[in-house]
């Protein structure tokens, strides 16, 4: 029998137990997030990427805002409606080792304890935002902006 692979494994296999994190395992680090705007064909900057809509990505958790713009409006900033999962919290303490401070620390740093949005829509015209569905709020400022230049002139945006 060879002790020394056994003896090896035998210190392994606690160790990586020690790093598991629920939330990571079961929910991962990033999802899937559709993105609307009216009118379609707004850019969105999603850490500093851009998308044209519409469109779904695979968002990292960590996201905490996207930017709209279009060349009819000001950009806007939309800050994405993540929910905490406290279950995945609970888990974490009830079964990672020592109390869920390894599961704790690597859930925490990956944002993985949150849920994200299915679908977030902005609307140009009213200023609404909606986000998985549900209407969350109206912007102001989001009126047309109007560019005046004859050719060779600069151009000069004002509301």
């Amino acid at each position: 029998m060879n002790f020394a692979l056994i003896r090896r494994l035998a210190l392994t296999c606690p160790l990586l137990f020690c790093f598991a994190s629920c939330a990571a395992m079961f929910t991962g680090t990033s999802s899937e997030v559709g993105f609307q705007s009216t009118p379609p064909g707004a850019q969105i900057t999603i850490d500093e990427v851009e998308y044209t809509t519409p469109f779904s990505a695979d968002v990292a958790k960590s996201t905490t805002a996207v930017t709209f713009s279009h060349p009819d409006y000001e950009p806007v900033e939309v800050e994405l409606d993540r929910s905490f999962q406290g279950g995945l919290f609970l888990m974490d303490i009830l079964f990672t080792p020592g109390f869920g401070i390894s599961g704790i620390i690597v859930d925490s740093s990956t944002s993985a304890f949150y849920s994200m949005p299915s679908i977030v829509s902005f609307d140009f015209e009213s200023g609404t935002i909606l986000a998985g569905g549900e209407r969350r709020e109206s912007l102001e400022n989001t009126e047309p902006v109007e560019a005046s230049a004859n050719l060779g002139e600069e151009v000069a945006l004002t509301n």
